[in-house]
């Protein structure tokens, strides 16, 4: 039998699962909840920029156009949360909230294609773009959106995004019900 190819492996020490189950166990802020998942991504996936929107499309507009809302940021001078934006139905918009599949771009090229605030990506040394969409009800909610200074994403990161992403989708899930109670509200 041979042993199994270590690049198939995703290692986190013990203590980063016990401080991110404490942590999100009592959560009570969105920076409660995400600093120590921010903290495991660094550690398992390094330098880099995480984001996560939340899909603030009003009930009723045009669908070619998303409205996106940052509730969240590891760098708020780059990409403070709040900043909102708007996106046409692109090859990125289709896969994440038509589709709810993971969007993967690498390199000048596809990253340049993918993102119209792509030179402020370049300014940061961005070179990669891993997209997760959180999904509940068949409806993409929102977007954990991870941008790294490495070439190209391996299956490994590709699963450690994914995981750290599902870890945080209860706080994303809480904050689109409040954008849909205001929704109704309004």
């Amino acid at each position: 039998m041979q042993a199994p190819d270590q690049e198939a492996f995703v290692a986190l020490p013990t203590s980063t699962i016990e401080l991110l189950c404490d942590a999100i166990q009592n959560a009570e802020t969105g920076a409660t909840f995400m600093d120590p998942i921010d903290h495991a991504r660094m550690g398992w996936l390094g330098a880099g920029l995480l984001t996560i929107n939340l899909n603030t499309t009003p009930p009723g507009m045009d669908a070619d156009t998303l409205e996106l809302r940052r509730i969240w940021s590891s760098d708020a001078s780059a990409y403070p949360v709040g900043g909102r934006k708007r996106k046409a139905m692109t090859t990125w918009a289709r896969t994440l909230f038509l589709r709810r599949e993971v969007f993967k771009a690498e390199g000048e090229a596809a990253m340049k294609d993918t993102f119209d605030d792509y030179a402020t990506m370049a300014a940061l040394g961005l070179r990669c773009a891993l997209n997760v969409p959180i999904v509940r009800e068949q409806t993409c909610v929102g977007v954990f959106n991870f941008l790294s200074p490495l070439p190209r994403w391996t299956p490994p990161q590709i699963a450690a995004t994914r995981l750290l992403a599902m870890l945080a989708k209860p706080w994303i899930l809480q904050e689109a019900a409040r954008e849909k109670l205001r929704w109704s509200e309004a």
